[in-house]
């Protein structure tokens, strides 16, 4: 069956044929007649694109899985329509598991930030800042300098993440120094 036809189904329908998604393996380079389609990873795109791609998976929608295949796979959506609807799962697969690997990395991080760090967030109500998303971290690294953001947004977002992780590590290791330099302080 092909995606043009799965779509002329009744949602209940399509819905049981994505739900197979659990089953399929993913696949990396696909082929479409005598050409080939490589997946980019999330790392090797831009920060700005990695988290449109991330943002368009979690829509939930058919339309925005068929822009995120075309962005991941670079594939024209005119393949994607008389693809076979297996390979198109398997496709998704692969963006499905790289971005779940990402959120694993980025929830190892939020051991870094210690317990009185989140209450203190939370009576401040800093979720409202959610609402500006990448560009929270793109402030943050160019340490508030806004002719720099363009810079930061262009990056590779695997260096991003580098540079995120480095900060929430340093950042960390330093707090405890400090505390255990104090304490030593205290007992001299």
């Amino acid at each position: 069956m092909k995606l043009k036809d799965v779509i002329k189904l009744p949602a209940e329908e399509q819905a049981d044929l994505f739900w197979n998604i659990n089953v399929v393996k993913p696949i990396y380079i696909l082929r479409v007649g005598l050409k080939r389609y490589k997946y980019t990873e999330l790392g090797e795109h831009c920060y700005r694109d990695a988290d449109y791609i991330k943002r368009l998976f979690f829509e939930d929608n058919l339309e925005s899985l068929l822009l995120g295949l075309t962005e991941c796979f670079k594939i024209p959506r005119s393949k994607l329509m008389t693809m076979r609807f297996v390979l198109l799962l398997r496709c998704v697969k692969a963006i499905k598991n790289d971005i779940e690997s990402d959120i694993e990395e980025q929830n190892k991080l939020a051991f870094f930030s210690d317990e009185k760090t989140k209450m203190a967030m939370k009576m401040s109500k800093s979720e409202v800042m959610n609402q500006f998303g990448i560009y929270n971290v793109i402030e943050t690294l160019s340490e508030g300098k806004k002719d720099k953001w363009n810079y930061f947004l262009n990056l590779k977002y695997r260096e991003v993440k580098l540079m995120v992780a480095f900060n929430a590590i340093s950042g960390d290791l330093n707090k405890r120094f400090q505390k255990n330099y104090e304490q030593l302080n205290k007992i001299s």
